[in-house]
């Protein structure tokens, strides 16, 4: 009876730690609003200081799933862009405002886009072997179905904006208010960039 219970306790101590590590993969991503790598994923911000208030800010967006047919796959690809540009341009306020400057004007910007298409193809399957199948009076036994299988073709990418910046003492002409930015793009982005999924 001891050595049943006994046994029962370690089964139940293994399935704990079995869902404790299952918990622990299936984690949620960071927040977009993260420095870049965020925690081993391939986006975030990154920021470097390039003079006495020139900054360079860069937004590396998301990958993310594309439609693999190209009209719709611009279409996806120029939002993650724009997406990719405000999330720079929020970063940037973020800067001016740590920095105790109310504004910040841009001098250059760049956003570039990359995509990786892989196209639908008939694949063979190294699995099938044909020593599988029964032979029957010297005669080859066809397998039920083919050696190969169809893969659908796919589509993914992702977007990264640059922005070099000139911090400002006045939001006048040409510089950005950065309060006015940050309260601008918190309500579109906030949700995904500011908290954990």
């Amino acid at each position: 009876m001891r050595s049943f219970a006994s046994l029962r306790a370690v089964l139940g101590a293994v399935l704990a730690l079995a869902v404790a590590g299952c918990a622990a993969d299936g984690a949620p991503p960071p927040p977009y609003m993260t420095p870049y790598p965020a925690g081993g994923y391939e986006y975030g911000y990154a920021d470097e200081r390039l003079g006495a208030d020139l900054w360079r800010v860069v937004y590396h967006g998301p990958w993310r799933a594309l439609d693999p047919d190209a009209a719709p796959r611009q279409a996806q690809i120029d939002r993650a862009a724009s997406e990719a540009a405000d999330l720079a341009l929020w970063r940037a306020a973020q800067v001016a405002l740590a920095a105790n400057k109310p504004a910040f004007s841009i001098v250059d910007r760049r956003t570039d886009t990359e995509t990786h298409r892989r196209r639908a193809a008939f694949v063979d399957d190294p699995w099938w072997r044909h020593s599988d199948y029964p032979y029957g009076r010297g005669r080859f036994i066809p397998p039920p179905l083919p050696s190969t299988y169809y893969v659908p073709g796919d589509a993914s990418g992702r977007a990264r904006a640059t922005l070099t910046i000139r911090l400002e003492d006045r939001a006048t002409g040409a510089a950005i208010d950065a309060a006015a930015t940050v309260r601008r793009l918190e309500p579109i982005y906030g949700p995904r960039a500011l908290a954990k999924p």
